[in-house]
């Protein structure tokens, strides 16, 4: 079963996410985002191929749709709700958010749990090493 997420950067005017189908789990694309894509150049470079079908530790073993596939290049993701989330997403999808060279997450509760929370709080990625590791 894919598990749809969104992977972003704050901008000035908000932020803008790609669009990703499988690996919202925090032990797959929180753990490749945190180990793999933790500088600006790496983080710009992957969303400037657009919508993934996943991702993984290099660019050049990530799947994008346009990229590999031939499909038309989606635009980035602007339109965000009050919390920086774009607007397209569940409460229960993961949105990844670069920020200030962090990686955030929202989409948990306070228990780093799954929870249907659209207006929930961003968790920093470094907090949550164990669940990062499936411990």
């Amino acid at each position: 079963m894919s598990a749809v997420n969104y992977i972003g950067r704050k901008t000035e005017n908000g932020a803008e996410y790609i669009y990703c189908h499988w690996g919202g789990y925090l032990d797959q694309n929180a753990r490749i985002l945190h180990d793999h894509y933790y500088e600006e150049d790496k983080v710009n470079e992957l969303l400037s191929l657009g919508d993934a079908s996943f991702i993984e530790p290099t660019i050049k073993n990530c799947k994008f749709y346009a990229r590999d596939t031939g499909e038309e290049k989606a635009k980035l993701i602007t339109g965000i709700n009050s919390n920086l989330r774009p607007s397209v997403a569940s409460g229960y999808e993961l949105c990844f958010l670069w920020n200030k060279g962090e990686w955030w997450v929202s989409g948990l509760d306070s228990n780093q749990s799954f929870a249907k929370l659209p207006e929930n709080p961003w968790h920093r990625l470094a907090d949550l090493e164990g669940e990062l590791n499936n411990e």
